[in-house]
């Protein structure tokens, strides 16, 4: 065995053996107070030989506070004598009026003309070719028609009619209703014409 160890090399001298104090297992030496601190390596995690390896778990059970959720801000009631914003201060009822203008020529008009009033208010209402916002106005589509040609008001459970205009006034009953007069008292079966629009009034 020793001669093995003792083996020449190329040029022909022995080879000395290594002293034993060379091969000395270096010594670790305490790091002083003032010293950086040691990086630890970590340490490796071998496979079980039986075949049962697991990987480690590296989960920190470790409590954590949990900060208090912020109460959620309710909003206050507004005062009772606060606005109401955009918008109506109470939702209608429409009321469906009794009285209806039934059209004597189909090409002309074809629907009837029924009437509607909200709840609380008075029923006036405008009839002529301009488009308008029901129920206060209701559109007659024809050219002979004026924008604001009539205008009919429901009082004491009557409805009454006047013209808006002096060229081609209001006709009841083929009478000619001047702009300024009275208002006509309609009865049911009156013949109610604006322009070439021609009506039957029918109550209730």
């Amino acid at each position: 065995m020793m001669d093995r160890l003792r083996r020449t090399e190329r040029n022909g001298t022995p080879r000395k053996e290594p002293d034993a104090t060379v091969f000395r297992p270096p010594v670790t030496r305490r790091a002083g107070s003032d010293a950086p601190p040691r990086r630890e390596m970590p340490v490796p995690v071998l496979p079980d030989p039986d075949g049962g390896w697991e990987p480690p778990d590296l989960t920190v059970d470790e409590p954590v506070e949990a900060e208090p959720s912020p109460e959620p801000e309710h909003a206050s009631a507004p005062p009772p004598d606060a606005g109401h914003g955009p918008g109506p201060l109470y939702r209608a009822t429409l009321q469906l009026l009794p009285g209806r203008l039934q059209p004597l020529d189909p090409d002309i008009v074809r629907e009837e003309i029924r009437f509607v009033r909200p709840s609380g208010r008075d029923a006036v209402v405008t009839l002529g070719w301009a488009d308008g916002e029901p129920p206060d106005h209701i559109t007659v589509n024809h050219p002979s028609v004026h924008d604001r040609h009539a205008r009919m008001s429901f009082v004491d459970r009557r409805w009454r009619i006047e013209s808006l205009v002096d060229s081609h006034p209001v006709h009841v009953n083929g009478e000619a209703l001047p702009v300024g007069a009275e208002p006509w008292e309609l009865q049911s079966g009156d013949e109610v014409r604006l322009g070439d629009a021609s009506f039957h009034f029918r109550m209730p």
